[in-house]
């Protein structure tokens, strides 16, 4: 008897295989492709980021793709960009030699970030040599020259950076000023004439504090950290400091929170 046809075992083909086979093999030529390149993979919040020491991508899904860190040159000195919503952006400026890593400003981006907002942080350490004020000021302006005129800009400050504050109060910026340096005359006028939304925070047992001044602030927010020090820390006491280091982002939090 002569059998016509195909033979179904070896001539049917399962379309859920081939498409497995295929995939297989993209992912299989991707993964070598990514480690001969020398890029980093991780699945961080539901995204697969890529990432090499110029910065990172994060991607989820097939059709959505968002830069999470950009290495930049101001000229004047280095910054990374976090790019989240484009019409918010944050600019965070150092302390003299308390950079972006260092956990106030750290978490302070990390707390603007949940709250969609993109963040351009400047790096770099003050030289001696160098005018403070002028220092700051440099620093600021390349930064704002690169944001533009985005829709929602902000300031976050810490320390030396609180001479940037005459020119927040000029261009009527919003601001988060970890402890600012009150001593300075310049600084305490500023603060003393915002007119737009303002968080300012310090400890008491910082020298360039001063708890009566601020009290007496009308258009400004204040968390004051009973104790703490210039770091918003205690000295002999990690526990106790990252408790502060939680108020602190926390509050962060709910005034980024209230500037959506």
């Amino acid at each position: 008897m002569e059998v016509t046809g195909s033979n179904p075992v070896t001539s049917t083909k399962d379309p859920s295989y081939s498409a497995g086979s295929f995939f297989f093999s993209v992912w299989s030529v991707a993964t070598v492709v990514v480690y001969t390149a020398g890029i980093d993979l991780a699945w961080v919040g539901g995204r697969l980021r890529l990432g090499t020491d110029r910065g990172c991508l994060d991607i989820q899904g097939f059709f959505w793709l968002a830069v999470c860190m950009e290495q930049l040159d101001l000229g004047v000195c280095e910054a990374q960009f976090f790019g989240e919503d484009p019409e918010r952006v944050a600019v965070l400026l150092p302390g003299a030699y308390y950079v972006p890593a260092a956990p106030l400003l750290w978490f302070a981006r990390e707390a603007l970030q949940a709250h969609g907002w993109s963040v351009l942080q400047v790096w770099d350490q003050w030289d001696r040599s160098l005018d403070p004020t002028q220092w700051v000021l440099d620093r600021l302006n390349a930064a704002l020259d690169h944001v533009g005129k985005t829709a929602s800009r902000l300031l976050v400050t810490k320390s030396m950076s609180s001479h940037a504050l005459p020119v927040a109060v000029e261009l009527g910026l919003p601001g988060i000023w970890m402890t600012p340096l009150l001593g300075r005359e310049s600084v305490r006028n500023a603060l003393a004439a915002v007119r737009t939304a303002t968080l300012a925070i310090g400890g008491t047992a910082d020298q360039t504090w001063d708890s009566e001044f601020v009290a007496a602030l009308k258009n400004v927010e204040v968390l004051e950290v009973p104790d703490a020090d210039h770091s918003l820390q205690y000295p002999g006491d990690p526990t106790r400091s990252i408790e502060a280091l939680q108020q602190v982002t926390e509050r962060i939090g709910v005034f980024a929170g209230r500037l959506d």
